[in-house]
């Protein structure tokens, strides 16, 4: 069995997450849509979960210094890191909690594998948002 992962952020991350979440879930779509709809033995699952305890918002670490940013970030901006910082380390489950979530889901043959079922209501606000052509509302506070 062959793996092709994706990770989709909890959503409502702010600028990055948003970005990040729409234009993976449209590259995941256009890689698994023939997969999905043209054969048995190839499947593709989606991978979208809240906030897990890992070093991912400490990535900037790992950044070569020659493409760090130079510029000083706002109060918004580290306000905002440091709440997503604070999300990561609370996490409520591990990372090996998702790996055995997902490894499940992919043998149930299922395509969304949502980690948090906490996270459904913010889901279902975005897509009201999409379908209303009204402006995101911030979820993260709920």
């Amino acid at each position: 069995m062959g793996l092709f992962g994706n990770i989709q952020p909890k959503i409502g991350n702010g600028q990055w997450g948003q970005t990040y979440g729409v234009l993976s879930t449209g590259y995941v779509y256009s890689l698994c849509a023939p997969l999905l709809f043209g054969s048995e033995h190839v499947r593709c699952s989606v991978l979208c979960p809240a906030y897990v305890p890992t070093g991912i918002a400490n990535s900037e670490r790992n950044r070569p210094y020659s493409l760090r940013e130079e510029r000083t970030k706002s109060e918004g901006e580290l306000r905002m890191e440091e709440n997503l910082k604070q999300a990561v380390e609370s996490g409520k489950i591990s990372a090996a909690q998702v790996a055995d979530q997902v490894l499940q889901s992919i043998r149930e043959k299922h395509f969304y594998i949502l980690t948090h079922s906490k996270i459904k209501p913010a889901i279902e606000t975005r897509f009201q948002d999409i379908l209303l052509e009204r402006p995101p509302i911030d979820t993260s506070k709920r």
